[in-house]
This record gives structure tokens, C-alpha cells and sequence, in this order.
């Protein structure tokens, strides 16, 4: 993926955009965490067993900073076009480095075993993760926990990379016209500013894996 200035602006000025956008939207509840795309997450987590006051979504946490800041902190401009459709739509999206991956294991979302570890963002080294958790993981390397929760450094989209899978987790509470149109929105933004070959997936109970 190549980009130029006037792309990485767009991207900044998207992100503001859709930050302040997202904060709004927020704030219309007494508690942000009643926005009801937020408490579908954490009705989620509590139904996996997962503790939602010590893990939020991701969609939970980037709304929790676009509340309490008004100003979102940029961390490379494909990092940043995930968090602004994320504040935009409220629903969790990210993004994974192919090249960073293994070719020739697949990326699985799944149920963690014992043998699992993990490499948190400011971490060297591997950890244990418990078992059970629903995890993206390729092999025994998870590299998202709880979903969306944390990711790992293993496939982290840097400002270099070339290519990219963007993902966002749809729960069955989001309309079916908002996620046509989360698609339509994401398509024509890569088209704009990237330039680029792309492929759309859409993966559920009847059709659970793809290619890539």
C-alpha cells in the first residue's frame, strides 16, 4: 500500500471528523456504555464469561478515549483509517499485516488451548494466555485476545505495510443496512486513497473461511 499527503490529511481529517462524531453519539446516553452498539459487546463478553470491567471491546475503549478527549492521537494513517470507521459506525474494526502472518498457517477465530502465547504491544516476550478464550490466532500465536480486546505484536499494521486485511466483527444487532453501507464506505475509501487491488469478504456461520 502506497500513499501520498493528501491522502494521510484525509485520513487525519476523517479521523477528527468521525472521532468527534462518535463522542456525540455517545454522549446522547446518560453512560456511554448504554450506547446500545457498546452494550452488544458487553452483553457479548459477559455471555463468554468474559469480565467486561476488566476487558472492554475495542469499540468500548475507542469510544471511551473519543468521550473523554477531544482530540484523537494518530498512530500511522492505515491505523488511523480503521479508528475513524470505528468511531464512525461504533463497531469494532482492525487490521492485520498478511506479510507479518504465516503463509502457510491460517488465521483462525477460535478457542485458545493451554499451549497458546501471546506478545502484548509492550512486551519482548511470549506469554501464556488461559485457555478458552476466543481468540484470532495463527497456530499457537494468538494475536488478538477476547476477539478484539488486545492485539498482539505478531501482524501489526505498521506505516510500511504493503498489504492489509481490514476486519470488523458484525454481531447480529447491526442492521443489515449498516452494514451494507459500512462496505459500500470502506470500498470507496481504499479506492480513493490507495489505489489498490482489494477483495471483500463476508464471513458467518454458512460461509467461515476464505483465501487470502
Amino acid at each position: 500500500i502506497k500513499y501520498n499527503e493528501n491522502a494521510i490529511l484525509k485520513i487525519k481529517n476523517l479521523l477528527q471528523t468521525y472521532w468527534k462524531e462518535g463522542a456525540h453519539a455517545c454522549q446522547t446516553y446518560s453512560n456511554f456504555q448504554s450506547h446500545p452498539q457498546i452494550k452488544v459487546w458487553r452483553d457479548c463478553f459477559t455471555s463468554l464469561g468474559v469480565p467486561v470491567k476488566k476487558y472492554a471491546s475495542s469499540v468500548e475503549s475507542l469510544l471511551k478515549r473519543a468521550v473523554k478527549q477531544s482530540e484523537p492521537r494518530s498512530i500511522n494513517p492505515l491505523v488511523d483509517l480503521y479508528n475513524a470507521m470505528c468511531a464512525r459506525y461504533i463497531s469494532p474494526f482492525g487490521a492485520f499485516d498478511i506479510d507479518d502472518l504465516s503463509k502457510d498457517i491460517p488465521l483462525e477465530l477460535r478457542f485458545t488451548k493451554s499451549s497458546d502465547t501471546f506478545i502484548a504491544l509492550d512486551e519482548n516476550e511470549s506469554n501464556p494466555v488461559e485457555e478458552n478464550e476466543v481468540a484470532y490466532s495463527v497456530g499457537s500465536q494468538v494475536v488478538t485476545r477476547h476477539i478484539n480486546w488486545k492485539q498482539s505484536k505478531y501482524g501489526l499494521v505498521k506505516e510500511k505495510t504493503n498489504n492489509i486485511i481490514f476486519m470488523s466483527e458484525i454481531l447480529s444487532s447491526i442492521p443489515q443496512n449498516v452494514l451494507e453501507q459500512m462496505i459500500v464506505d470502506l470500498v470507496q475509501l481504499i479506492k480513493d486513497l490507495f489505489h489498490v487491488e482489494y477483495r471483500i469478504h463476508i464471513l458467518d456461520a454458512s460461509h467461515s473461511s476464505i483465501q487470502y
